[in-house]
């Protein structure tokens, strides 16, 4: 993706299209996304990301679900004309995870983790 060195966290997913969608985390910098097209796409605008996963399905929609420290778990998605939704939705109000994995499949349904700390 590139020589940055802060890079903390990065996911990717592919579509049925061929694309390719990248999702970095560079703590201090917002998200975002480098698609297959070279434009990148502002992907969380908290600038405080831990963590990212990222999932294509069939349908050809991206899911993306971030972790804000201290916020819980989000999702934002983009549909397959490429219409990113305009706000996030909270998937998971447990304000101890620090990671999130996900997969998409055939059937266009979503696998979603996260991992929290325990005290």
């Amino acid at each position: 993706m590139n020589a940055d060195t802060a890079i903390s966290g990065i996911a990717a997913a592919s579509l049925p299209d061929g694309g390719v969608h990248l999702f970095a985390i560079v703590p201090g910098v917002v998200g975002c996304s480098i698609v297959r097209r070279g434009r990148a796409t502002r992907g969380d605008g908290s600038g405080t990301l831990s963590a990212v996963a990222a999932a294509g399905l069939p349908d050809g929609t991206l899911h993306v679900f971030t972790v804000v420290p201290g916020s819980s778990g989000w999702h934002r998605s983009r549909d397959a004309s490429e219409t990113w939704q305009n706000d996030s939705t909270q998937v998971d109000p447990n304000r101890r995870i620090f990671s999130t994995y996900t997969v998409g499949l055939p059937d266009n349904s979503i696998h979603l983790g996260t991992n929290a700390t325990i005290s």
